[in-house]
């Protein structure tokens, strides 16, 4: 058994490795799954021409480590060494291994192997990019944690969703206002207020949504009062391809627990529930309230998305 960079005579062994771990993802993964409303493609899955890619010259940016035994290979993880940043980029969120065999420690070997490449052609840390269904995602996670790789602040990401079949939560009345009625410089300013960031930042936020996604000011962009003061803010959308977002709420600090934001969500489901089949929202993984709000309101975990890293140098 042993751990070693890749070369051409392995492509068609890898290619039988990479259609057993389809195998394996179509097994544990729901076919509801296979969906995502961001339109990444799941699962991330690279091509026959990505393989062969990182197998033609094993010194080149793109290469690849693989796990054998007896002649066999049984596992390989595809890599591009980013020597400018000194970064090692691991692709496809792999690694990739058959079912024959023991994925933690296959792919524990296949991680260590790659970074021993990594030091030998001078690369400091190593990141990986992660979106998927949770049944791949958590062991993948635990996998690269066994390894030394930690994940940053504020990650990994839930993408949830929830039907619009499901009935309109029940929230106390407020009193809502749009961008449009108080315009837009004040909606911006207020919007940063609550979230803490510059007005010049909530106006890019802002406006590179609109760019992105079909949004109607009047009742997309609305902001919660108490009486005269700003309580929070929610932002919807529908994507291109029709489905419904939940692009930000928010509760200022000192109006929480209040029922504002079960308000503002009830709110945004009405709404969106009449333009789309679909609602997704995206949440921090660790914000517990958060979570508590959105799986009272019928939304459930759908995908998570994230980066994990690692950032000593490993000599």
């Amino acid at each position: 058994m042993t751990t070693r960079v890749a070369d051409e005579g392995c492509f068609r062994d890898c290619l039988q490795v990479r259609s057993n771990w389809v195998r394996w993802f179509s097994k544990i993964v729901p076919q509801d799954l296979f969906w995502c409303p961001a339109e990444c493609p799941v699962p991330r899955l690279e091509d026959e021409e990505t393989v062969q890619a990182h197998l033609l010259d094993p010194q080149s940016a793109s290469w690849a480590v693989i796990w054998e035994d007896q002649g066999h290979v049984h596992g390989y993880l595809l890599c591009r060494s980013e020597e400018e940043q000194g970064r090692l980029a691991i692709i496809s969120q792999g690694p990739r291994v058959s079912e024959s065999v023991d994925f933690a420690m296959v792919g524990g070997e296949l991680i260590s192997g790659a970074v021993r490449e990594g030091v030998r052609r001078g690369l400091s840390h190593a990141e990986l990019f992660f979106h998927g269904p949770s049944a791949e995602i958590s062991p993948l996670i635990e996998l690269y944690r066994r390894q030394g790789f930690t994940i940053p602040s504020g990650g990994p990401r839930f993408e949830m969703t929830r039907h619009r079949s499901l009935l309109i939560p029940e929230a106390a009345s407020i009193q809502l206002r749009s961008a449009s009625d108080v315009g837009l410089s004040a909606f911006f300013e207020a919007d940063a207020a609550i979230r803490g960031v510059s007005t010049d930042q909530s106006r890019e936020d802002l406006e590179f949504s609109q760019r992105m996604w079909i949004i109607d000011p009047d009742t997309d962009w609305m902001l919660a009062y108490d009486n005269s003061e700003v309580a929070g803010v929610v932002e919807t959308a529908v994507t291109k391809s029709g489905v419904g977002v939940i692009d930000h709420l928010e509760v200022k600090e000192d109006c929480r627990g209040r029922g504002y934001g079960g308000s503002l969500l009830a709110y945004a489901v009405a709404h969106l529930a009449s333009r789309s089949e679909f609602i997704w929202l995206d949440v921090d993984r660790d914000n517990a309230p958060a979570l508590r709000l959105y799986q009272w309101a019928g939304f459930l975990v759908h995908h998570e998305h994230g980066s994990i890293h690692r950032k000593a140098v490993w000599r």
